[in-house]
């Protein structure tokens, strides 16, 4: 207990510190803050990519600013990952696997994956958790918020961020993250919420080799989504991909309320005539009031029914109550007016989204979980949906998935 105390101690002398360096409590700007937290280390490069897709909480000239943020973490050594493996599955690895890579396929804060090959014959990817990481993350929150208590950031930092608030999500969204049990069920749900669309695939799960900490599943070949000329020799139609990518993520927002929150290429593969889904350890959930919402959000952006619109904003957002109505909807004209010189074939739905958000955020209406994590979604599916078919439009895939339930020559 004592050098838990001490390394408790010495890891909020080394937080002050940077925040002294930095000079916290004589205000801030976006690059003062991406800087201070990339000085804090993983735990805070998370918070601070949470952070970037929250511009119903912070203005986007912060977010902009995180979302340069990019998690740098050295792999593991091979001879740790051994031994979390051999710790966790009570054998030796060669009694597992008749194959496994030593190098990393990709090391993030909370865990790595890496290539294998089960002594079935089969070819799967382990994704290892990192020891400690639950602990030294708690530890880190506590401690930042100890330090947020000394410092008085709440009240320095009142008008950029909500330090608690913050904390809380955060907090919640990485213990998720961190149950690879929980990953393996989001996975399955999304395998028989899909069974019947042909054209979409995810890996399989070994629930059998799937721990808290450990997750087995189906090493998924084919081309990456992004690889055009994989594409091409393949025989593959990028029109295509792009239209069945965009319909399907509408189909996981409007008809399941269950979405992927990071449909950025990397998380994407072509296979067998199939787009495969990757990485379940972030997943949004809509209840059956958001998701009603969300179709009235859709169709009021299609008839540029502005009342319509701020009425679901206000009826979505958590506020105090005192909006100032006159000057809310004065906003949202003025925004939706920019929008309506414009065809549903030329509106970005991603930067839509995030206008609006900017509108809340200016009237201290901040979005739910499940909500934020929609708009995250959508500027990277409409992203990775532009590189593949430039003339593709959500906007225009989700009012036409609404009028006729999506491609049924598709399913």
């Amino acid at each position: 207990m004592k050098h838990e105390s001490l390394s408790s101690s010495q890891r909020l002398a080394a937080m002050l510190k940077i925040l002294h360096q930095h000079h916290v409590t004589q205000g801030m700007d976006p690059v003062k803050m991406r800087e201070i937290i990339e000085d804090l280390g993983p735990t805070f490069i998370k918070i601070g990519q949470l952070m970037s897709s929250r511009q119903d909480m912070f203005s986007k000239r912060y977010c902009d600013e995180l979302a340069k943020l990019r998690a740098s973490v050295a792999p593991m050594e091979p001879a740790l990952v051994h031994e979390i493996l051999e710790e966790e599955y009570a054998c030796s690895l060669d009694q597992l696997f008749s194959w496994f890579d030593d190098r990393s396929l990709g090391s993030a804060s909370i865990a790595q994956v890496h290539r294998a090959r089960l002594c079935s014959g089969e070819d799967v990817v382990v994704k290892v958790q990192r020891p400690h990481i639950y602990a030294q993350m708690e530890r880190d929150i506590t401690l930042l918020r100890r330090a947020s208590k000394l410092l008085n950031l709440s009240e320095l930092l009142g008008s950029v961020i909500d330090v608690d608030i913050l904390l809380d999500e955060f907090w919640e969204t990485a213990k998720q993250e961190m149950d690879f049990i929980n990953e393996a069920a989001f996975m399955q749900r999304f395998a028989k919420l899909n069974g019947e669309v042909r054209y979409i695939a995810q890996p399989s799960v070994h629930r059998e080799l799937t721990t808290s900490r450990v997750l087995v599943m189906e090493y998924i070949g084919g081309c990456e989504i992004d690889d055009l000329e994989c594409l091409e020799e393949n025989g593959y139609d990028r029109r295509e991909i792009a239209a069945k990518l965009a319909d399907h993520y509408m189909k996981q927002i409007i008809d399941d309320g269950f979405f992927h929150a990071d449909p950025h290429p990397g998380n994407l593969r072509v296979r067998d005539g199939k787009i495969v889904w990757l990485d379940f350890g972030m997943m949004g959930q809509l209840g059956d009031r958001e998701q009603s919402l969300i179709r009235r959000a859709f169709a009021a952006m299609a008839a540029e029914n502005i009342t319509e619109l701020t009425d679901v904003i206000l009826t979505l957002g958590v506020h105090d109550g005192q909006v100032d109505y006159h000057r809310l909807y004065d906003d949202m004209e003025k925004l939706m007016g920019a929008y309506m010189t414009k065809s549903l074939s030329q509106i970005n739905l991603g930067e839509a989204v995030q206008d609006i958000f900017t509108v809340a955020h200016r009237h201290h209406i901040s979005m739910p979980k499940g909500i934020s994590m929609l708009a995250r979604g959508l500027v990277s599916a409409e992203s990775t949906v532009a590189m593949l078919d430039p003339d593709a439009n959500i906007i225009t895939t989700a009012i036409r998935h609404m009028g006729s339930g999506g491609f049924p020559g598709w399913r």
